[in-house]
């Protein structure tokens, strides 16, 4: 600890003091040395701190922001040279306007605390502002941004406004001359137009609930048709402050039924503006706005009378100008009568002409037809098939008889042939065959033969069955 804070801390009237307090909390040895414990020591330091730094603002940078599950904010506070550590409970931190991040320089208001489990001098934030900047502007610019990040003020979420409502619902203060600005500029552009107050705060810290309330009430009770205005007169950035409130922020973006801002004056902006479907500077602007001017449109109505008459007119004359030209080229009845008659007879005349020409061409072809029908009777075709029939059965039965008796001849020359080739033929000129009694087949050769087979002899007539007794191969 440096010279001077500790004598700021701790002067020279007040070490007697500390030594009471030391003897008080820790033990004294017989030389008169005073020994503290840590406990004590600390104990003692903080007593000193908090009766010479009641609340103080501290001005610093912040870095190694954490913020674990118990929701208390722990970061460190640092300038050019030092730092020390802070902390910002949860019920604090719940009220921030803003969002704490690192590399932000703030004003810290807090007390100057030790925490006694590490040893450690930290810093107790009751609340925190950026320095340079309002803490409403620095927190109205973060949820701008968060907010368009989520879509609120995309124009293709925004909804159209009737060009004539059928009711307004106007939330604002009863008592504001937002009202009374409202109202007048709305009966004057249509006095007809109904306009439905809900009142409700425009300012303080009640006032955005209200105005959530109001807006559902009115969303309720709307239908189709019927706009939502919120106004308010012109204010500081704290008196707008309601109208820059996530949750009616998020009511607005939800609600069915067209909504216009119309808070403050031409260069005061709120969330609000953002994500209503349409925006008016002031809540005059805003009457002007969703009431249609009855005066502009009288006047454009008779501005289109004229139009149409004077097009009635122009249709008028030019029609007017084709009858007379048409009656100009018009005949008269009778005449046109009489020439459709000529024409009529005429073609009567010409027609009689044309069936009597078909009608004699058809006769022509029938008796002809006829004469043709004549040269092909049935019956004299039959007979001369008849007659070519017998004359072909007498062919075939010649042709058959020849064939048969030429067959006759060819197989009587075919069977003496056979017969001269026949074994039998042979056999009866006193050959013979000669099978082995073993295999079945025709023995032609000797060396196929061995002595003791058995043999079998075909004759001419009969069969014989020996017994070999020599073989002589070779030889004739």
């Amino acid at each position: 600890m440096p010279d001077d804070l500790f004598s700021s801390l701790f002067p020279d009237s007040v070490i007697p003091d500390l030594q009471e307090e030391a003897c008080n909390g820790s033990s004294v040895e017989p030389c008169g040395r005073v020994i503290w414990s840590v406990s004590s020591l600390l104990a003692s330091v903080q007593d000193r701190l908090e009766f010479h730094f009641d609340l103080l603002w501290v001005e610093g940078e912040v870095s190694n922001l954490r913020s674990p599950g118990s929701g208390h904010l722990y970061f460190t506070l640092k300038d050019d040279s030092s730092q020390i550590r802070a902390v910002m409970f949860k019920s604090q931190a719940g009220r921030l306007p803003f969002a704490l991040e690192d590399g932000q320089h703030l004003l810290c208001l807090g007390r100057v605390n030790i925490y006694r489990n590490r040893g450690d001098l930290q810093l107790v934030v009751d609340a925190a502002e950026p320095a340079g900047e309002g803490a409403l502007r620095l927190a109205f610019e973060q949820l701008k941004e968060r907010l368009a990040r989520e879509g609120l003020f995309e124009k293709s979420s925004k909804k159209e406004l009737p060009a004539f409502p059928s009711r307004i619902f106007l939330i604002t203060s009863p008592t504001g001359a937002a009202l009374h600005d409202f109202v007048k500029t709305a009966r004057m552009r249509y006095k007809g137009v109904e306009i439905i107050i809900c009142p409700v705060k425009v300012q303080g810290d009640e006032a955005a609930d209200e105005i959530i309330k109001g807006l559902a009430l009115a969303e309720h009770a709307a239908g189709l048709g019927d706009v939502i205005v919120i106004a308010r007169g012109g204010g500081s950035l704290e008196d707008l402050w309601p109208f820059n409130d996530e949750s009616l922020a998020r009511a607005i973006f939800a609600c069915k039924i067209p909504v216009v801002s119309a808070i403050g004056h031409e260069v005061d902006f709120t969330i609000a503006d953002f994500v209503a479907d349409a925006r008016a500077a002031t809540p005059t602007a805003a009457a002007q706005l969703v009431v249609p001017d009855v005066s502009a449109y009288e006047e454009r109505v008779r501005l289109l009378e004229s139009r149409l008459a004077d097009v009635l007119r122009q249709n008028i004359r030019e029609k007017s100008q084709r009858v007379h030209f048409l009656e100009a080229r018009l005949k008269e009845p009778r005449w046109i009568l009489a020439e459709h008659r000529l024409m009529v007879d005429e073609f009567q005349n010409r027609l009689a002409q044309l069936v009597e020409g078909k009608r004699a061409h058809f006769l022509n072809q029938l008796a002809s037809l006829g004469i043709r029908l004549a040269s092909c009777d049935p019956l004299k075709y039959l007979s001369g098939l008849g007659a070519r029939l017998e004359l072909l059965e007498q062919s075939l039965h010649t042709s058959v008889e020849r064939i048969v008796e030429s067959k006759q001849t060819r197989l009587s020359g075919l069977a003496g042939r056979l017969h001269s080739l026949s074994p039998l033929s042979v056999l009866s000129r006193g050959y013979s065959l000669v099978y082995s009694a073993k295999t079945g087949r025709i023995v032609t050769n000797a060396k196929d033969v061995g002595i003791g087979d058995k043999l079998k002899v075909r004759l001419a007539r009969g069969c014989l069955e020996c017994k070999v007794e020599s073989v002589r191969k070779g030889e004739e």
